[in-house]
């Protein structure tokens, strides 16, 4: 899975409309109409006019360089016209962050697929994750997987502070990357469930432990929590059981996996 960082405005505003119209705690917490003033407004319709005609994963095609489509160019280029305060001086210090999450990233490549393949049973994996490096004024680092072109690449974005520590991009990524994996490779973890699951493994869950990207853990308490944690400890995977089937055994099908 070789990673490719993509900053540039272009990428990092794409990004947060995405969000946008699709992270629901957005809508559900934000006042959306005061977006709808100055260069925000364009945001907003661009991504009006890409819901409402179908357009969202050609533009996402079009930010990566890869097999774009003339019928978004024209909104490409409203986007590209948007102003971002001072761009010049953040794009500068995500390329540095981009630069170091990618030698991160290949440090512990292979180890990453070695134990997500002991845990989880996956053995496809994406040729290529495309990472688009966004700004995150405020506290946290949030990320998004935006496409997945099965078994080609993967596209995810991730906001944040260019001052974080790249082991914690890393970490993000894995996160975002797993869910497509889990779909791509059929592993038998419910809707229902699967963000609940993929946060007890990483940023800063039980994988990220295992894989030395982070040394916090910060796990919710619940049952799923505590079953988790239970594999990890008698180091399960190190005899060949996988978490799913881990998870299935424990809880006699209660999550119906």
């Amino acid at each position: 899975m070789e990673l490719k960082t993509i900053v540039s405005k272009r990428a990092y505003l794409f990004s947060l409309i995405y969000d946008l119209f699709h992270v629901p705690s957005l809508q559900e917490n934000d006042h959306l109409y005061i977006y709808n003033m100055g260069d925000f407004s364009k945001a907003l319709y661009i991504g009006y006019m890409l819901e409402r005609y179908g357009l969202w994963m050609q533009a996402v095609q079009e930010i990566i360089g890869v097999d774009g489509s003339g019928e978004v160019e024209k909104y490409i280029r409203i986007l590209d016209s948007i102003d971002v305060f001072r761009w010049e001086l953040i794009e500068e210090e995500l390329r540095i962050l981009a630069n170091k999450t990618v030698k991160i990233y290949n440090e512990y490549k292979d180890k990453i697929i070695r134990e997500v393949s002991r845990i989880l049973g996956i053995g496809k994996y994406y040729e290529r994750i495309y990472l688009l490096m966004g700004f995150n004024p405020m506290k946290g680092t949030y990320g998004s997987l935006l496409y997945v072109r099965d078994p080609e690449y993967a596209v995810v974005s991730v906001m944040t502070s260019p001052d974080i520590d790249a082991a914690k991009v890393v970490d993000l990524l894995l996160h975002e990357v797993l869910h497509g994996l889990i779909r791509t490779n059929n592993v038998p973890i419910p809707d229902e469930i699967e963000e609940e699951f993929i946060d007890t493994l990483c940023p800063d869950g039980y994988l990220s432990n295992l894989l030395g990207l982070s040394r916090d853990l910060v796990v919710g308490k619940g049952q799923l929590q505590h079953i988790i944690r239970d594999y990890f400890d008698q180091k399960l995977y190190d005899r060949g059981i996988k978490l799913p089937d881990y998870i299935r055994q424990t809880v006699n099908g209660q999550y119906h996996i």
